[in-house]
């Protein structure tokens, strides 16, 4: 009686081991006789973003069958994005999706858009590779300022002034302009008595080598200054940009910075890029309250250096002329 009642519980576990099993073979077998059927999609998790912002770029493969899947090289269709992120999985097993993803953001306004693609697949069975386009997809990246709508700093003009106003304006303009020319008949009267001491004008370059000093002896970022210690780091290059090249990049915003940087020939493309990279960075911190850690602060702080380096030009003194040497003496 013992030995039956084993017996019939030896069968009952062999059944519980083995039943899971043969099920899965008759799955697999019946899928194996199914007419393969396959959909190709790709998508933006959203139709607007800003500038900075990130978004979710998915790839979708949606099959009955296990299937080998190659996703295609989009280092090219994906020029006008960043990518931060990207990763792959697969879900299901009598509906089968295999996702592919990637994390973006770009810096530039306006449409942009991912061209199609191909995706080759196979059955597992098949020798043959075969091929399935994904479709086209396109995004819209504005300006923070379009979406805010806030211009709080643009002040409304001013109305028109009174006669009596405007005519008390002209007096004080022609009193003005009358100290100021006799300023100038005395300066010029006086210029014979004065030594003329040569001015060494401090190089642009030298200037901005001198403003990075002091942004360190100022020990910001000690201080937990994080966006003041940006701020003044950004002035630095706008005003090197200023006395090097004639841009009038404090004046402008960093937008406008860009579109004038892309046309000036008197930097390399690789120039023009690090100054993109920079500047956009800054403005992230300076506006967005983006956090940087202490490796991307020391590499702004080197991104600075090394293009002042790069495109500094030295200034040669001028021998002092003879000239110069008899007035000098008679003076003496």
């Amino acid at each position: 009686m013992v030995m039956r009642d084993n017996l019939r519980w030896s069968l009952v576990v062999i059944s519980l081991i083995f039943l899971p099993i043969l099920i899965y073979f008759v799955i697999v077998m019946l899928s194996g006789k199914q007419h393969l059927n396959i959909t190709a999609t790709a998508e933006f998790n959203k139709d607007h973003a800003t500038i900075g912002e990130r978004i979710k770029y998915t790839i979708e493969i949606r099959t009955n069958k296990e299937i080998d899947i190659r996703f295609p090289d989009l280092s090219k269709n994906l020029i006008d994005f960043t990518i931060k992120e990207f990763g792959s999985f697969k879900k299901g097993i009598f509906q089968r999706r295999y996702v592919q993803w990637y994390i973006l953001d770009t810096y530039t306004i306006g449409r942009h858009s991912i061209p199609e693609a191909t995706i080759q697949y196979k059955e597992k069975r098949w020798s043959q590779w075969q091929e399935i386009e994904i479709n086209s997809v396109e995004i819209v990246i504005q300006s923070m300022l379009e979406k805010t709508g806030s211009y709080s700093d643009i002040k409304d003009i001013k109305g028109p002034c009174s006669p009596a106003h405007r005519f008390s304006f002209y007096i004080l303009g022609v009193l003005f302009f009358i100290a100021i020319v006799i300023f100038c008949l005395w300066i010029f009267s006086k210029r014979n008595r004065l030594i003329k001491t040569p001015i060494l004008q401090k190089s642009a370059h030298q200037r901005a080598y001198d403003a990075l000093q002091e942004l360190k002896r100022k020990d910001y970022i000690r201080q937990g200054k994080i966006k003041e210690y940006y701020v003044e780091l950004s002035d630095i290059l706008r005003h090197y940009l200023e006395n090097r090249f004639n841009l009038r990049a404090p004046e402008m915003t960093t937008e406008e910075f860009l579109v004038k940087a892309k046309e000036t020939k008197e930097l390399t493309c690789i120039q023009k890029d690090i100054l993109k990279k920079f500047l956009l960075h800054c403005d992230l911190v300076k506006f967005a309250k983006y956090g940087p850690d202490e490796a991307e602060i020391n590499s702004s702080y080197e991104s600075v250096r090394m293009f002042i380096e790069q495109t500094k030009i030295e200034i040669v003194e001028q021998p002092q002329t003879g000239t110069d040497i008899k007035e000098e003496n008679k003076i003496k």
